[in-house]
């Protein structure tokens, strides 16, 4: 007899329906937060019964809300305390009253600059006047090396010490009070070149010219040509040089005309360079006036006597500019 077969195996059971309740968060268990620890204040002898008070219970922690569906197998896990500062999606801080937060969508949020850090930061401007000090450093540097160079080589220009010479200035006076004006000159020709200098060398060939005036005329005439050459700011060297060609040449015109010519020549060149830096010069344009009347130049002459008139007509100079005015049948 043959056995019969085998029973047919079972069906699958068929899948459970899906049930959007599924979707729907759940109420999780609370957590047990650790609990806060107690802050045993130090006796206070003012107040000893502060000492022994209760410390205040802390507070349950609050349940974490978690967003979204959740899985059947899901178990909560406890979330302990972090350090302060820490980014958390959901739990409580250890220690703290604060309430949990879910994490912002985006990129993780940084620390924040301590206050020793946002003290000390450098913004554009501040590199900027750093950079202008460092390069004017770098540049006073590089001055100060070039200029320690030039010097070491003798390549600069630098000014000799001022000396006094008061004393030397001091001996040519002296010199020129006793008459011994070759002396005073020759002291004062040692000297550097200066205003002072010059200025005290012309006053010196004056004073020599007037004393040998009368004797010399040549040797007067040198020291006045060398007065007005050393400070010609002084119009009373130039003219009394002038004076001295105009009497030469008007003294010789009989005797030697051409030589007379040409000392005429020279005192009319000596009033115009006077005039060149004191137009006004009464007395300059009137011997200037004298000597182109020597020289046959009857329009400078002319114009010279115009124009001292013209410069103050009440003055000694103007009147005889009218009295030759008149001599020559000029209207004055």
């Amino acid at each position: 007899a043959s056995s019969p077969p085998p029973p047919a195996p079972a069906p699958p059971p068929p899948a459970p329906a899906f049930d959007r309740r599924m979707l729907r968060p759940r109420e999780q268990p609370p957590l047990v937060s650790q609990p806060e620890p107690v802050k045993t204040a130090l006796p206070n002898r003012s107040r000893p019964e502060m000492a022994h008070a209760n410390p205040p219970a802390p507070r349950p922690a609050r349940p974490v809300i978690v967003a979204g569906p959740v899985p059947l197998d899901h178990q909560p896990a406890r979330i302990t305390g972090r350090p302060s500062g820490s980014v958390f999606t959901g739990g409580t801080r250890s220690g703290t009253n604060q309430r949990p937060h879910h994490a912002p969508a985006g990129p993780a949020r940084t620390e924040q600059p301590s206050q020793f850090a946002r003290r000390h930061q450098r913004g554009p401007l501040s590199a900027i006047l750093i950079g202008v000090v460092v390069g004017l450093c770098l540049v006073a540097a590089a001055s100060g090396g070039i200029y320690y160079f030039m010097d070491q080589r003798g390549l600069l220009d630098k000014e000799p010490p001022r000396v006094s010479h008061d004393a030397d200035y001091e001996q040519a006076m002296n010199f020129v009070k006793a008459g011994q004006y070759s002396f005073a000159i020759e002291k004062l020709r040692t000297l550097p070149p200066s205003a002072r200098r010059d200025r005290r060398l012309a006053q010196i060939f004056f004073e020599q010219g007037n004393s040998i005036r009368e004797q010399n005329t040549s040797g007067a005439i040198e020291a006045y040509r060398q007065a007005f050459q050393y400070y010609p700011a002084n119009p009373e060297y130039g003219i009394r040089l002038g004076w001295e060609y105009y009497s030469l040449g008007r003294d010789m015109q009989a005797d030697d005309p051409n030589q007379a010519r040409v000392h005429l020549q020279s005192a009319r060149q000596t009033f115009e360079a006077v005039l060149e830096t004191h137009a006004s010069n009464q007395q300059a344009l009137l011997t200037l006036g004298h000597v182109a009347g020597a020289l046959g130049d009857a329009v400078t002459q002319n114009n010279s006597y115009r124009r001292v008139i013209e410069i103050a007509a009440d003055t000694p100079e103007a009147l005889s500019a009218r009295q030759h005015l008149r001599t020559l049948n000029f209207t004055p």
